[in-house]
């Protein structure tokens, strides 16, 4: 069974002999996004005020290159698109987000730019919050793990890089 203080999960108790019953689904579950659902209630509730509903629609763009990210985008469906694009202009995507992730990685690492763009490959809907209020968020944290372990479940191949 979970509490307010833990990670979310759906869990069930037994009410009587062969009777389970479905416990509520926490705040955090019910976004959609594996990353804030893997959040402390505590911390999910220094966010939730903040976040803000939006449709992904089709290449739409999330952030361009070189350019101040605005707002930092959690996935509920659909999934994002990391582009690269060399001098000569030919682009490479170098990888996706869908709802395990976060759009806006270089503000959870400590920067405001990429040197990518990000853009919606397929539709879908997310959550957004502006950079600034996610930032504060981060600073205010009560829990100390959150940013190494926010960063090391969106970096998971690359864990060395969250060792901060």
């Amino acid at each position: 069974m979970t509490s307010g203080t833990e990670h979310a999960s759906t869990a069930f108790h037994e009410e009587g002999p062969g009777v389970c019953v479905m416990d509520a689904i926490t705040p955090q579950a019910a976004t959609k996004n594996r990353l804030l659902s893997s959040l402390s209630l505590d911390d999910y509730e220094l966010l939730h005020p903040h976040l803000e509903e939006v449709e992904l629609a089709y290449r739409q763009v999330l952030y361009a290159p070189y350019k101040p990210i605005s707002f930092v985008y959690f996935f509920q469906t659909g999934v994002g698109s990391l582009v690269n694009t060399m001098k000569n202009g030919a682009a490479s995507e170098v990888g996706t987000i869908g709802n395990e992730g976060i759009a806006g990685l270089p503000i959870l690492l400590g920067d405001d730019r990429a040197p990518t763009n990000v853009y919606v490959q397929v539709p879908g809907r997310g959550l957004r919050i502006e950079t600034s209020v996610f930032q504060g968020a981060l600073d205010k944290s009560l829990d100390a793990n959150t940013l190494p372990a926010l960063c090391a479940r969106v970096l998971q191949p690359s864990r060395a890089i969250c060792r901060l």
